[in-house]
């Protein structure tokens, strides 16, 4: 099971222009995904999730992989957020 919040965490990554290759800290990953939401509204973010998932499927399914990796990597240090995976 994962939490909501790790989950809309990685929906945001996976939303988000930070690449797996990137190497990205954790503080880079909380600015990604504070300004993904920012910049899209949770809807906008869901939009974006469900599009790649219609327009690249196989793709999307490895940058999903990476971005709840990423996600729980992030909000593990964070306080208020329990990951459970």
């Amino acid at each position: 099971m994962i939490s909501a919040a790790l989950a809309f965490a990685a929906e945001a990554l996976f939303a988000s222009d930070v690449q797996p290759s990137d190497h990205a800290t954790r503080a880079d990953l909380h600015a990604a995904i504070d300004a993904t939401v920012l910049s899209y509204g949770a809807g906008g973010v869901t939009a974006l999730v469900a599009a790649e998932y219609g327009d690249h499927p196989t793709l999307a399914v490895r940058r999903m992989r990476w971005a709840r990796i990423a996600a729980r990597r992030a909000v593990a240090a964070r306080p208020g957020i329990r990951a459970v995976v």
